[in-house]
């Protein structure tokens, strides 16, 4: 049955290999015409700038695989809750810092927010800013709530 199946795919492979071998032809011949106005010397001289160049380069990519990597691993500290949340985190009242300046602030960034999204430019950068701020949308939904401005 395997023998079969490989002549079922000969053809295929065959005209494959036959159109690779013409791209492989005119690859060469376009190389050996570039190269002829070149002598035998300034050939090798080439060569040996090639080989050099490439391996080196695989030398670099070989000896950075190899060689420690010096990366900062991120620590996470427990999360510390504000004096104002009781245990599970819910706030049993509102902030002590509660003043007329934060829920401005508050209510212009929404405002901001809701500009960005009504423009295609905007949105954009909305968008961006969300994925460089993952949650800020839900946390300035949070703090509305919590200084009841919605």
């Amino acid at each position: 049955m395997f023998k079969r199946l490989l002549k079922s795919f000969a053809p295929a492979r065959l005209r494959w290999l036959q159109k690779a071998d013409g791209k492989l032809r005119q690859w060469a011949a376009g190389l050996q015409h570039w190269f002829q106005k070149y002598n035998a010397k300034r050939q090798r001289l080439l060569l040996a700038v090639f080989c050099l160049l490439t391996c080196s380069a695989y030398g670099l990519i070989l000896w950075q695989s190899f060689s420690p990597k010096h990366r900062t691993i991120p620590v996470f500290h427990a999360i510390r809750y504000p004096g104002h949340a009781v245990e599970t985190g819910e706030p049993s009242h509102l902030p002590g810092r509660s003043n007329a300046a934060t829920e401005a602030a508050i209510i212009r960034l929404r405002r901001y927010t809701d500009s960005l999204k009504a423009s295609p430019g905007g949105a954009v950068l909305l968008d961006s800013f969300s994925r460089a701020f993952p949650g800020i949308m839900d946390s300035l939904d949070h703090m509305e709530k919590i200084y009841h401005i919605k």
